[in-house]
């Protein structure tokens, strides 16, 4: 599908120290206040997305709800699987190619995140430090190497 697509992808906000199940680990105090923040400053600048994608891990589930809650789009929300640990890039684009949509919002993990935004936009290693966004615009095919990265929010600007 040949569409302008701007994909979101964000590593989940700083998650609490456990030890129980990695799984259930929930955000931190301070997590949840940068998502929250961050998710405030993009309401007020930029159109919500069409959907809000998250792993099926705790963390990355309540990362994503605080974004759906400021544009206001809870039912948007949705689990996939293939942003768990061991996201793969081309399973992620062949997933976004078969949707009309132009704006979506994943939260996943490192190092994937990092791994799948190098593989996107062509580069190399790239490390995703908890609760940073990479906006990636693809305009044309939607394809492995074929996004352009626009731009970065680090979670230092939000507070914490």
């Amino acid at each position: 599908m040949d569409a302008d697509l701007e994909l979101w992808l964000m590593r989940h906000g700083e998650a609490e120290h456990s030890a129980g199940s990695d799984g259930e680990r929930a955000l931190s105090e301070r997590g949840r206040q940068q998502v929250r923040q961050f998710a405030r400053w993009m309401a007020g600048r930029v159109p919500a997305p069409d959907l809000v994608w998250h792993s099926p891990l705790r963390r990355a589930r309540e990362t994503a709800e605080l974004i759906a809650d400021e544009y206001g789009m809870l039912s948007d929300l949705q689990e996939q699987s293939l942003l768990a640990p061991g996201l793969q890039a081309d399973r992620l684009v062949s997933a976004l190619a078969e949707r009309a949509v132009t704006r979506v919002v994943c939260v996943g993990h490192q190092p994937d995140i990092g791994r799948a935004l190098a593989d996107l936009v062509g580069g190399s290693r790239i490390l995703i430090p908890p609760g940073l966004c990479a906006g990636v615009v693809f305009t044309g095919p939607i394809s492995v190497g074929a996004g352009s990265l626009r731009w970065l929010a680090d979670p230092a600007w939000f507070g914490g």
